[in-house]
């Protein structure tokens, strides 16, 4: 059951959470009907995203194997045939399609759900392997999240935080593709080794990366104060929060290779201040 578990990468649920974000924020969450939609949109979206990690390791299972963490997943080790893999994707469809009709969807939010699992079909099989498209493609899957979240709880998405996330999104995916530079050293020189794990990566700089994360992270930051001064003025005080935040993100993932939930839970006092920063604006928002 562990084996399943890990190949539908259920710690990455936790990205899931931009889903109650509109709900969150426009201060509804005490709604219990608007909570139990949320509910199920986050179990929907969960087996959504599920289906795409089984379907891209099936894709790169042979390319896996040859990488030095991806190698002991458990379709690219053998534990889990490309058979009892594709199973599991048809029954998590059925589950997904069963609950969007329980929860009565919007077509709207169905549309959200399905153009994410389109949007990466397109980067699992070729999107991945084009320079700042796959960055797009893997941004575009967190703005999803939380138009998602909009459109089940009927919440229009404030421009802002749209940007805000937008931005963010665009940061961690080069984030991303920072850290699994980095970790294979691969900067200005053609290496088979890299070519082969992440073809990509071969396009990329360490220098470019870093200098567009950090365009996006300080334009991401602006987003987010004019979202705080527009939503509520009293959430300007968790702007220094957010930017403490994110000083400690860029110190962790230098030593990571760039996953944003991996470089989240690797430390404590990361935890901590995600904690500190939920019960800041809950207090704001809801007492």
């Amino acid at each position: 059951m562990i084996k399943y578990l890990k190949m539908m990468r259920v710690q990455h649920y936790v990205k899931n959470v931009l889903i109650f974000f509109p709900c969150f924020f426009a201060g509804e969450m005490g709604n219990s009907v608007l909570l139990k939609k949320n509910l199920y949109a986050f179990i929907t979206f969960s087996f959504a995203t599920s289906i795409i990690y089984i379907i891209n390791d099936i894709q790169d299972k042979e390319r896996d194997k040859l990488h030095p963490i991806k190698k002991m997943r458990p379709i690219a080790s053998g534990q889990i045939s490309v058979k009892k893999a594709i199973a599991a994707v048809i029954i998590l469809f059925f589950s997904m399609s069963v609950l969007v009709a329980i929860v009565k969807m919007d077509i709207t939010a169905i549309g959200c759900c399905f153009l994410y699992i389109f949007i990466n079909l397109l980067y699992s099989f070729g999107g991945k392997n084009i320079p700042v498209f796959d960055v797009a493609l893997l941004g575009a899957g967190y703005l999803l999240r939380v138009l998602f979240g909009g459109y089940v709880s009927n919440i229009q998405v404030s421009s802002w935080l749209f940007l805000t996330v937008m931005c963010i999104s665009f940061y961690l995916g080069l984030g991303k593709r920072y850290g699994e530079l980095k970790k294979q050293g691969g900067e200005y020189r053609k290496d088979e080794h890299i070519e082969a794990t992440r073809q990509v990566l071969t396009k990329y700089t360490l220098s470019y990366l870093e200098g567009q994360m950090y365009l996006c992270l300080g334009l991401g930051i602006v987003f987010y104060s004019l979202w705080a001064i527009e939503r509520l003025v009293a959430l300007t005080y968790t702007v220094p929060l957010v930017i403490i935040i994110c000083m400690k993100y860029n110190l962790l993932f230098i030593n990571t290779d760039g996953d944003p939930v991996n470089t989240m839970y690797s430390s404590k006092s990361m935890m901590l201040l995600l904690g500190v920063y939920t019960v800041l604006i809950t207090g704001i928002l809801y007492l």
